[in-house]
């Protein structure tokens, strides 16, 4: 079974799917893969369009997993080049052996206070299967 891990990295591979190819249209578009409005942890809604051109490292967390010294890492690489259009995007799950029990508000302080994360980070969802959020199901199904 592929970890989170191996997941992550699969989805980081699609970052050649949101960046659009350039144009000359006054307005920016947004990719459709990108054309979705989800909740961030503090229960803000956020339009993924914002990313558009960027370089997106999708991610999926939870905060009880072997994996979970990983928000170090994320953070120290989205710092370093963040201003260069590179965004770590981190979705909390719970759907890999109940890792992620938490609450929303739950999470956000255990990633600030242990991992100092400041890369956007979204509600709890559901990454895989006929549950995965609408992101995550077309992120899927462009592999």
């Amino acid at each position: 079974m592929p970890t989170p891990l191996t997941y992550a990295l699969i989805i980081a591979a699609l970052a050649v799917f949101v960046t659009p190819a350039p144009s000359i249209a006054a307005e920016p578009s947004c990719p459709s893969v990108l054309d979705h409005k989800l909740v961030s942890l503090q229960d803000t809604p956020v339009s993924l369009c914002q990313f558009s051109g960027k370089v997106l490292l999708v991610v999926n967390t939870a905060s009880e997993c072997g994996y979970t010294p990983q928000y170090e890492g994320l953070e120290k690489l989205y710092r370093r080049y963040r201003d260069k259009g590179f965004v770590v995007l981190g979705f909390p799950a719970n759907d890999f052996g109940a890792q992620e029990p938490g609450s929303n508000k739950e999470i956000a302080q255990f990633c600030r206070l242990n991992y100092g994360v400041t890369f956007p980070m979204f509600a709890k969802t559901s990454v895989i299967g006929a549950n995965a959020n609408a992101f995550f199901h077309e992120l899927a199904a462009k592999t």
